[in-house]
């Protein structure tokens, strides 16, 4: 039993459920991303607007202890001096020390710098520029490597002008208390979210599973009925799809079955011809007193030509008939499984013989039952068939039919070449003649008959099963179907 090995199908590493998992997190992770960053535009804008409004409102407090103190420049610097020295040791209370902020009061009367320098805290620092500035507001200046955050308020008519500079680092950056409002949400929420979207991706595909589930059903049965309409207005162009395919391939089956059981048809009888002439002339040479030598072997390797292929062609027709249901009705019959087994063995016999071959047969007397007779038939003798075909001369062929609670078991075991494991869901498909090597060349047949087994116990809604044997050991056949006795009495009006 010989066949061409179909590689199986690769496993699929990918998953839908894992694909919307991952997209749920990305739109997550997107939205996210876009929330964080509105929100940390506006807080940086907002920060700078009101430190800007907070350093205006202060530099016009200070401008008005200037224009009061004009007339003591020596009384404004000092004044000035205590409450830039009280404000920088509040901020300095306030912040860490790591900030380095520090607040420079500057004022002009008249264009004329009253202020001291300020003492810088740090050594690399720069101080403000003593120039006055030429208008109010809010600015930042650079200095070097220093950025100041200044503030300028003027009394054009008294001629004072003051400044307050900050060189505060926290200005325009992101705080801890900051940093924890937009980070904390996304590290609490996430692995939370993640719980209720995994269970709305599993619900959400169970329908597609489903569909799944009755495919399945069909490649088991091997029927192509249509697949039943979804509520799933995303689903139904793909079971629209299989309907189609599977109409497609039912009309391409019912063509070809149809061929097969034609060409078997008009075959039979150019061959019934063929063996009655050849049989004709063996009766003839045997009688002639003078023949060629090898004529008798010509013609014997001839009749069994005609017979290899009347078998096949005997083989075709029982497969059409399976496969088209002609034996629904009319093969119903109520029988005692047992005595139908023992007179089947027995039809195979002499093959049995001829090859030194001994049957076995284990069939306990059971009660009648309903069965089509037509499919059980054609289980048995073809598993006898080739049980017979592979077992080595003097071998030994078992048969066992019981009947186990409501299923019928017959099992068929030989001592012959046997099926290797990863190959025997192969050999029940058509023209598959799998087994050792040694047996292919010498064992005739098309690779027919786990093929008829296959659909038989399809039509009786059995189960038939491979033993899993090494090569060489034998091989063991297990068919187990259902026995309705329920339809005896419609059995007995067939």
């Amino acid at each position: 039993m010989s066949a061409v090995n179909v590689p199986a199908p690769s496993v699929a590493k990918k998953s839908l459920q894992r694909r919307l998992l991952l997209g749920f997190i990305g739109c997550a992770a997107l939205l996210w991303v876009g929330l964080v960053s509105w929100g940390l535009y506006t807080t940086f804008t907002a920060g700078k607007r009101d430190t800007a409004i907070e350093l205006e409102r202060y530099a016009q407090q200070v401008l008005a202890v200037a224009v009061e103190l004009k007339a003591s420049p020596t009384a404004l610097q000092r004044a000035l001096g205590k409450i830039e020295q009280v404000e920088n040791l509040l901020d300095a209370d306030e912040v860490d020390d790591d900030d380095n902020t520090q607040l420079v009061f500057q004022a002009w009367v008249d264009g004329k710098l009253v202020t001291t320098p300020p003492k810088l805290l740090q050594a690399n620092q720069q101080p403000p520029p003593d120039a006055p500035p030429a208008a109010a507001g809010f600015a930042i200046i650079e200095v070097g490597q220093s950025v100041w955050w200044t503030a300028v308020a003027m009394e054009s008519d008294q001629g004072v002008v003051v400044r307050l500079a900050d060189s505060s680092t926290l200005h325009g950056s992101l705080g801890a208390e900051q940093g924890i409002f937009f980070f904390l949400p996304l590290v609490v929420s996430l692995p939370l979210l993640l719980i209720p979207a995994w269970f709305m991706t599993r619900f959400g595909l169970r329908p597609l599973g489903a569909v799944a589930a009755e495919l399945q059903t069909r490649v088991t049965s091997g029927a192509l009925h249509p697949l039943q309409p979804t509520a799933y207005r995303e689903l139904n162009p793909v079971v629209q799809a299989t309907n189609d395919l599977m109409q497609r391939l039912g009309i391409q089956l019912q063509r070809e079955r149809a061929l097969v059981a034609d060409v078997a048809h008009q075959l039979k009888t150019p061959l019934a011809i063929i063996q009655m002439n050849a049989e004709r002339l063996e009766v003839s040479l045997k009688q002639a007193t003078q023949h060629p030598p090898d004529s008798m072997r010509a013609l014997e390797d001839l009749l069994a030509g005609v017979s290899r292929s009347d078998r096949l062609i005997h083989q075709l027709l029982r497969m059409a008939r399976l496969e088209q249901g002609a034996t629904q009705e009319a093969q119903l019959r109520q029988m005692d499984l047992a005595e139908f087994t023992r007179e089947r063995v027995a039809h195979s016999e002499p093959l049995a013989r001829a090859k030194g071959l001994q049957l076995l047969v284990d069939a306990p007397d059971q009660p009648s039952m309903v069965v089509y007779i037509d499919a059980f038939a054609a289980i048995v003798d073809n598993l006898l068939d080739n049980a017979i075909k592979y077992s080595q001369p003097g071998g030994t062929i078992q048969i066992h039919c019981s009947l186990q609670a409501q299923d019928c078991l017959l099992v068929v075991t030989d001592e012959g070449c046997g099926i290797a494991s990863a190959d025997q869901e192969e050999a029940f498909t058509r023209f598959a003649r799998l087994g050792a090597e040694q047996a292919q060349d010498l064992v005739p047949g098309a690779g027919l008959g786990l093929s008829i087994v296959k659909q038989a116990v399809q039509q009786l809604r059995g189960k038939v099963q491979l033993a899993d044997v090494a090569i060489g050991q034998g091989l063991r056949v297990e068919v187990r179907f259902p026995v309705d006795l329920g339809s005896v009495e419609a059995a007995s009006k067939a």
